[in-house]
């Protein structure tokens, strides 16, 4: 990816990404490019962050480690910008990522992401946050082989 990238940046240009590989049913693979972890949120609402060696960001170098991690039926992955990850209130404290783990296991994703979005808004001042922030929600539905096929 980095050498597909490259030629397309400035001297002084960059980007940082997460790779997933999501191709097991039950494991999820990251690399990471320079980018905050992702949050893993259990069905019962427990977060953790996925942590990775830390990577150097597209544009700047290729050296990546890729981690695997157990990926069960109702569990869900946030991915985020860091206008998440610095999102601050008016006092200056980060908004803490790993307690929105009760939310982000509410719901249905749509619901879980509105309810996100809600609470950061609540968070920070007047309700404008500082960066631009993306966020991904992705669910494991638990989806059956179809019969006959073997694992």
């Amino acid at each position: 990816m980095n050498g597909n990238l490259t030629p397309y940046l400035g001297e002084e240009e960059f980007v940082t990404a997460l790779l997933l590989d999501l191709t097991s049913r039950d494991t999820i693979t990251v690399a990471s490019c320079g980018h905050p972890p992702a949050i893993l949120v259990r069905s019962d609402g427990n977060a953790t962050y996925l942590e990775t060696p830390a990577g150097l960001p597209l544009g700047v170098g290729s050296a990546t480690e890729q981690r695997s991690y157990p990926w069960a039926p109702g569990d869900r992955l946030l991915l985020y910008t860091d206008g998440l990850s610095e999102a601050r209130d008016a006092q200056g404290e980060f908004l803490s990522l790993l307690d929105l783990g009760p939310i982000l296991a509410n719901g249905d994703v749509d619901e879980a992401l509105d309810s996100l979005l809600a609470r950061v808004r609540a968070h920070v001042a007047r309700g404008a946050l500082d960066d631009d922030l993306a966020v991904l929600l992705l669910e494991n539905a638990g989806v059956r082989e179809p019969a006959g096929t073997a694992s």
